[in-house]
C-alpha cells in the first residue's frame, strides 16, 4: 500500500515538473516573440515617413507636402512631377491657373530622376518599366511599401494578412501584391508589372535602373517607356 502511495505521489511529481518544465518553455518563447515584435516595430518606427515642416515656396500646392521631383510648367507653377502627372491625365490644365498643360512637359520631362538622400536607407523598391529596365519608385510610396512590407512579417505569421494593399500614385489607387511581386492599377488588373525589393542602393545604370517614378536619370529617356 506504501509503494502505491509513493509511487502515485512520484507520478504527480514527475507529472507537476512536466507542467512546470512546459510553462517555462511557453513563458521563454513568448518573451522572445515579444522582444522581435517590439524589434520590428521600432524597424517601423525608423521608417515612418516625417512631416517636416515645408517653407511655402517649396511646398506642392496639390500634396501639401515638399515638391518631390519638383516640374515648373510654362505658367509658372511647381508642383510634384507625380501630382501634375495625375492631374494631367484628367483634366491637361494647371491646378491653380487652368492654363494648358504642354504634353512635353509630361511625357518627356527634363532629367532630374535622381535619387533622394535618406540616412539609413537600406532597401531599394523598383518596378518594372515598360520596355525593360526598371524605375525606382518616388521617395514617399518606397517608404510606404517598405512600411507594409514589414508589417506583413508580423500578419503573415498569424495569417492575418493576404499579402496586398493600396498604395496611390499619380491619384490612382495601385494595388501591390507582395506575394507574387507585382502591382496593376485598381482598375486594370489584367496589367500587372513586377515589382521588386533589393537591398542597398543600386547604381545609375545597373540592371537598366532608368530613373526614378518615370522620371528619367537622362532626359533622352522619354516617360511613355515607363
Amino acid at each position: 500500500m506504501a509503494d502505491s502511495e509513493n509511487s502515485k505521489k512520484g507520478q504527480y511529481g514527475d507529472s507537476k515538473s512536466l507542467e512546470e518544465k512546459e510553462k517555462k518553455r511557453k513563458s521563454e518563447s513568448l518573451d522572445k516573440e515579444g522582444d522581435r515584435v517590439v524589434q520590428v516595430e521600432k524597424d517601423l518606427s525608423k521608417l515612418k515617413i516625417k512631416e517636416d515642416i515645408v517653407p511655402f515656396d517649396m511646398k506642392c500646392p496639390i500634396c501639401q507636402d515638399k515638391s518631390r521631383h519638383p516640374l515648373t510648367l510654362p505658367c509658372g507653377h511647381t508642383f510634384c512631377y507625380l501630382c501634375i502627372k495625375g492631374v494631367y491625365a484628367r483634366q491637361k490644365v494647371c491646378a491653380l491657373c487652368r492654363q494648358a498643360i504642354p504634353q512635353h512637359c509630361i511625357v518627356s520631362p527634363p532629367g532630374t530622376g535622381e535619387r533622394e538622400e535618406e540616412e539609413g536607407r537600406k532597401t531599394c523598391w523598383y518596378y518594372e518599366a515598360k520596355s525593360g529596365g526598371w524605375w525606382e519608385y518616388e521617395e514617399r510610396v518606397r517608404q510606404e511599401l517598405e512600411i507594409h512590407y514589414q508589417s506583413l512579417q508580423i500578419n503573415n505569421e498569424d495569417n492575418q494578412d493576404d499579402g496586398q494593399f493600396v498604395i496611390y500614385v499619380s491619384g490612382f489607387p495601385y494595388v501591390v501584391d507582395f506575394a507574387k511581386m507585382i502591382q496593376y492599377r485598381q482598375d486594370k488588373p489584367n496589367r500587372s508589372r513586377r515589382i521588386k525589393r533589393e537591398k542597398g542602393v543600386a547604381e545609375e545604370g545597373e540592371e537598366l535602373v532608368r530613373g526614378v517614378a518615370g522620371i528619367p536619370i537622362a532626359p533622352s529617356i522619354r516617360q511613355d517607356d515607363n
